[in-house]
């Protein structure tokens, strides 16, 4: 159960310079940030391609989101990729688990309101990035949180895992999960979503 080292023959994923790991410490060849201009932006997962020296960072955020990778050793920038929700806003989840939750007021801002995928090449560079939201009547108090991310390395696809709602018990509100494919062009979410995933309004006794 000892760590084992295979610095000389070992390839990284993610490095050009083929060191490898070495005891477990795995070479820093280029960082990422996401950041905002207004609201949190929370990372919740990443998975590797490991054929391909691909990673995949998910999160969440509330406003705009930009994802932008830094090499370490240049310190060149890969360029900045930036995607919104159709209604952005701050806000601060109440609630306790299991209880009546709610999505309301501005300031102290923590709740996701919508959540980014981004693809980063082995190099740093942003590839794409788009996004997953909830609508519905009351668009502003939606959450759609992406929890967790996986890539089959076999069959070379992601899978996300997470939930979505309406965010308000008052409401009760039947949101639509909407999917974006990438803008060729701006390699961020296209303009209309790809396809929809609608939900039943939760029952009178849900107090979640």
């Amino acid at each position: 159960t000892a760590w084992e080292d295979k610095s000389t023959s070992a390839v990284s994923c993610i490095s050009e310079y083929s060191r490898g790991f070495l005891y477990g410490s795995h070479d820093a060849v280029w960082g990422v940030q996401a950041g905002s201009t207004a609201g949190s932006v929370h990372v919740t997962s990443m998975t590797v391609d490991e054929n391909q020296g691909e990673v995949y960072v998910v999160g969440t955020m509330q406003t705009d989101v930009s994802v932008e990778g830094k090499h370490l050793l240049t310190e060149l920038m890969g360029g900045a990729l930036s995607v919104s929700p159709a209604t952005a806003a701050t806000a601060t989840c109440t609630g306790a688990a299991q209880a009546r939750h709610d999505i309301a007021g501005v300031g102290n801002a923590d709740c996701g309101r919508a959540s980014f995928i981004s693809k980063m090449d082995k190099d740093g560079k942003a590839v794409w990035l788009t996004k997953i939201e909830s609508r519905g009547a009351t668009d502003a108090k939606h959450q759609a949180v992406i929890t967790d991310a996986s890539f089959d390395q076999t069959n070379s696809e992601l899978y996300l895992v997470g939930y979505f709602g309406d965010g308000d018990h008052t409401v009760r509100d039947a949101p639509t999960l909407h999917l974006f494919d990438i803008d060729a062009t701006t390699r961020t979410a296209a303009a209309a979503a790809a396809t929809t995933l609608a939900a039943n309004t939760l029952q009178i006794n849900n107090l979640v």
